[in-house]
């Protein structure tokens, strides 16, 4: 289920219209342990474009922008790769905070592209 959601943002960001002049990011993956606190998964960036956050832990997530994160606040990502957040460039660039809601080990997967 995972990688067909996975798949499906791909083939979204592929077929997305062009604008009338093309411009090319760089995206780039890392990996969030999220614990039971706050934590600041990326900074504010006036430079990205896009922002893809997944949940691959079994817990929920609950992610907040410009503000800490606090539990049943903000955007739920549901566990197991269910939740997945795609924000463009109107809304990417704040800075982001999520909280798990067990201890960790809980990965988030963050995608980033920045021009």
């Amino acid at each position: 289920m995972r990688r067909v959601l996975s798949i499906v943002l791909l083939l979204t960001l592929l077929v997305i219209p062009a604008t009338a002049v093309a411009q090319r990011f760089i995206a780039t993956h890392t990996t969030a342990n999220v614990v039971g606190v706050d934590n600041t998964v990326l900074a504010a960036n006036t430079n990205r474009n896009f922002l893809i956050l997944q949940n691959d832990s079994a817990v929920n997530m609950y992610c907040s922008f410009n503000k800490s994160a606090v539990l049943h606040e903000g955007v739920l990502l549901l566990p197991n790769g269910v939740g997945v957040l795609f924000l463009d460039y109107k809304f990417a660039i704040t800075s982001v905070h999520c909280i798990g809601s067990g201890q960790g080990p809980n990965y988030l997967l963050v995608t980033e592209g920045v021009q």
